[in-house]
């Protein structure tokens, strides 16, 4: 059975991915570690035995636009370098990761932004 993990399963969006994969027959596991925190993240990853059926889905992000913009470090922290952490812990394994992102990063002037649009 293919796993999937998810990171910021506490979230609206990893919330219901929780409770919906499983209806699709995939076992869904909720990564706890805190995407800051890279040993224990690797050290979580590292005991789900992924393999290339496999996938992470990254759902943990700080959102509250305002609160990034108040707080750049902690924002960094979260959405940079536990991003990273996350592709470091999953390297190793032959899964494949999933990045789920938002609009704003884009200043809304064009709309219909494409992954080549620079942020």
């Amino acid at each position: 059975m293919t796993k999937v993990l998810v990171t910021g399963y506490r979230g609206l969006l990893g919330a219901t991915l929780m409770q919906s994969l499983p209806l699709l027959g995939l076992k869904a596991r909720a990564i706890e570690s805190d995407i800051r925190d890279g040993p224990a993240l690797e050290e979580e990853v590292t005991t789900h035995n992924l393999d290339r059926k496999d996938w992470v889905i990254h759902c943990a992000a700080m959102t509250d636009v305002a609160e990034c913009e108040q707080n750049h470090l902690k924002a960094e922290a979260i959405n940079v370098f536990g991003c990273r952490n996350l592709i470091d812990a999953v390297k190793d394994t032959q899964a494949s990761i999933i990045y789920i992102s938002t609009v704003s990063v884009f200043p809304g002037v064009k709309g219909d932004y494409t992954e080549t649009d620079r942020p």
